[in-house]
């Protein structure tokens, strides 16, 4: 009876055990998920080549968003959208003070298109504001989009609450900024005398009265302010960026032409991922450390996802496309000369042959036939040797280099069909061995 017992009972002890076992397990794959979750950061790169050419700053802002989901992810239908962009001086958009008006105007674009039933741009500038619009470029930029171009109103801003605050717990934040369906935040990354850089976080400071009194201790106020004002989406102007003489004094020696967007939703990845076109580190940005330290983002960009699309060309990739396009006529022209010599024989050191030489299976056609393996024999399909080291290492070498159908085809693509694209192809090394085969 005592045995039973002590049986029944260490089976059921062995079942308790297994089922606080398997909840750890679960409750730890939970936490492991949240834990390993990673931001994500949208970055797009420009030609540099193009330098401020608005179309293309208006495509790599685009595709910035498009990286994290695309602004539908963000817009609702019928929603009402605030775009806070750095307006606040009045300097030109050479003189990157200010937020690029390209910018501004392929977001507002994209808000539309999403669905937004309205969009409004404004900053609490520092230079008076009717100035600033209209030199920063942005005001006719918005104008294009129709978007609202909006003063803001000081009985709009409201004393508020920060309960997360370490040091700030109250102050007076535009309400209509809290209360919008969604806020966007369009800084330009640019130096700063006081916090070194000017980023995301910084930017939020034209959405609050009273910022004489923020320059004391100003890293963790800037901080406390985000816990309050939290976009939901962050878009860094990084096409040009102001390196010295920030925020607003910079000369054109000052400038340096990045060619970059960035977008996402953690201002502490986006600022520290900012931090680093400057060659710095998201810890060596007092308020971005801080942000940190509270919770607000990730600054190991180690754990950050970054979803990267260059609008820039390969320089290596260009010039053998180059090459390879001469390769194709110089292969053509002789494939036609070989052609005429069939008509006009003679003695002619390369053999007619040549093309049919190319071939692997001609060349172990032959071995197996002779069933010998000489030099003569192998110095003869050498050229078809060379093409199956061609084609393990670059694909499609013998139809894209060498072969004038290939070469006719291309050229009958370019002159009757332009408008159609072939489908782009992985070549594993089966295929490779399939095309030689071939």
């Amino acid at each position: 009876m005592s045995d039973e017992i002590t049986r029944r009972n260490f089976i059921k002890g062995m079942a308790v055990a297994g089922a606080g076992l398997y909840g750890l397990q679960f409750a730890g794959s939970i936490h492991g998920a949240s834990a390993d979750s990673l931001s994500q950061i949208g970055i797009a790169q420009g030609d540099l080549a193009k330098k401020g050419d608005p179309e293309l700053i208006k495509k790599v802002t685009r595709q910035s968003v498009a990286a994290i989901g695309g602004m539908g992810k963000f817009v609702k239908k019928n929603s009402v959208v605030m775009l806070k962009p750095n307006i606040a001086w009045n300097r030109t958009p050479d003189q990157c003070a200010n937020t690029n008006p390209y910018v501004v105007e392929a977001v507002v674009e994209m808000c539309f298109e999403a669905g937004a039933k309205r969009v409004r741009v404004m900053d609490y500038t520092i230079n008076p504001a009717r100035i600033t619009y209209a030199r920063s470029g942005i005001e006719e930029a918005v104008k294009r989009t129709k978007g609202s171009m909006e003063f803001t109103d000081n009985r709009k801003f409201k004393t508020k609450n920060i309960p997360k605050g370490e040091i700030l717990k109250s102050w007076s934040i535009y309400q209509d900024a809290l209360d919008v369906d969604l806020l966007i935040n369009l800084p330009i990354a640019k130096h700063h005398s006081l916090t070194r850089l000017s980023l995301g976080m910084k930017n939020l400071m034209g959405l609050i009265l009273n910022r004489e009194d923020i320059h004391t201790r100003m890293d963790q106020k800037l901080a406390d302010l985000s816990t309050e004002i939290k976009p939901g989406l962050i878009i860094m102007d990084a096409y040009r960026v102001l390196t010295a003489n920030g925020p607003n004094g910079g000369t054109p020696k000052d400038i340096k032409l990045v060619g970059q967007v960035i977008a996402g939703t953690d201002p502490v990845a986006v600022d520290s991922y900012s931090a680093t076109i400057f060659g710095l580190k998201g810890e060596d940005i007092g308020y971005v450390k801080a942000g940190n330290a509270m919770g607000l983002g990730e600054i190991d960009l180690s754990k950050v996802k970054m979803q990267k699309f260059l609008f820039h060309k390969n320089r290596t990739i260009q010039m053998l496309k180059k090459i390879r396009r001469v390769a194709q006529i110089l292969f053509l022209l002789f494939f036609l000369f070989l052609l005429l010599r069939t008509v006009y024989p003679g003695d002619f050191i390369i053999p007619l042959d040549f093309f049919l030489r190319l071939n692997p299976l001609v060349a172990i056609g032959t071995m197996l036939a002779s069933r010998t393996i000489s030099i003569a024999l192998i110095t003869t399909f050498a050229f078809a040797i060379v093409l199956v080291i061609m084609t393990l290492l670059l694909g499609r070498f013998f139809c894209g280099w060498v072969c004038p159908l290939g070469t006719t085809i291309d050229i009958s693509d370019r002159i009757f069909f332009k408008r159609f694209k072939r489908p782009k192809i992985k070549y594993t090394i089966s295929k490779r061995l399939i095309i030689i085969d071939i």
